[in-house]
């Protein structure tokens, strides 16, 4: 596997996580201020071109003002999200934050919540999510496997995801890496195929 490398602003942390060539992070500042193309840290690079550093950051920064709205009172872990998202003409950013209930089956996630928001407005393919979450640990909160699911549903395999920890670091994922074998709507026949 061809790692990209990008100014020297990617690390390695596969000692640290084991997993090897799968997961690197960056700094938040040197996104904002390295004016690189961000297509993805590992895997293949997406086919519907690249994500720029300008949209990193605010996707980062409109995941970040989400949280504060998250209603959490049972956990009190509050995370928030953004999606970048497109209608097939133009591209949108989107966010959301997670909402908890007392029963808990109802609760809804950041991810959802984003991915929900846009695709209620006519944006159903995303390309990018950027998930930030106050983890007691300071590490990275990743999406739950429901909303894996989800994102890839609406993003396939080369949606990246961008994992952004308290000290802001960001660990950048494909969809693919999230959810190996995943199950989406190339596995259903359309109605009237033939068994």
């Amino acid at each position: 596997m061809t790692l990209l490398t990008l100014k020297g602003i990617v690390r390695d942390r596969s000692k640290e996580t084991g997993m090897t060539d799968k997961i690197h992070t960056l700094k938040l500042q040197k996104v904002r201020d390295a004016g690189f193309k961000c297509y993805c840290f590992f895997g293949q690079i997406p086919k519907d071109g690249a994500i720029g550093a300008n949209q990193i950051a605010t996707m980062i920064d409109m995941a970040r003002k989400a949280q504060k709205f998250s209603y959490s009172p049972y956990s009190r872990f509050t995370v928030g999200a953004s999606v970048l998202a497109s209608n097939g003409q133009i591209d949108k950013i989107f966010f959301g934050t997670n909402i908890e209930n007392a029963a808990y089956g109802p609760t809804n996630c950041a991810e959802r919540v984003a991915i929900q928001t846009a695709v209620a407005a006519g944006y159903t393919k995303i390309s990018a999510v950027a998930v930030v979450g106050d983890s007691p640990l300071g590490n990275i909160t990743g999406p739950c496997g429901t909303c894996r699911q989800v994102i890839y549903e609406h993003g396939g395999g080369d949606c990246i995801v961008l994992m952004v920890d308290s000290n802001d670091l960001i660990t950048v994922v494909n969809a693919d890496t999230l959810l190996p074998f995943a199950f989406g709507p190339s596995n259903l026949k359309s109605v009237g195929d033939e068994h």
